[in-house]
């Protein structure tokens, strides 16, 4: 039997959307992660409706906007035995914002 990480329970609410998670790599970066149980990074791309990936994007330049750094927006296929991402994108600061 395969266990893998379920995310349903834990969602973040930025503003009034939701993601899965928001995540800081080891390199440094801020992410913004929506989780799809789909066997490819494809197949999850695939899932990922324009309206959902407006959503993602008003959440990030939130997020950019609050902490002052770029916010990379993933997608993250759960599926089978391997977990992949794909960068949907990246949302940079806006810096008329912190004048």
């Amino acid at each position: 039997m395969i266990r893998c990480r379920r995310t349903v329970g834990c969602r973040v609410h930025v503003g009034r959307f939701e993601a899965d998670r928001i995540e800081r790599h080891v390199s440094g970066r801020l992410c913004l992660v929506e989780v799809r149980s789909r066997r490819t990074c494809e197949l999850a791309l695939a899932s990922v409706g324009r309206a959902k990936q407006r959503r993602l994007a008003v959440m990030a330049r939130q997020l950019a906007k609050v902490t002052g750094e770029s916010v990379t927006i993933e997608v993250e296929a759960v599926g089978g035995r391997r977990i992949d991402r794909k960068v949907l994108g990246v949302v940079q600061p806006d810096s008329s914002d912190h004048n």
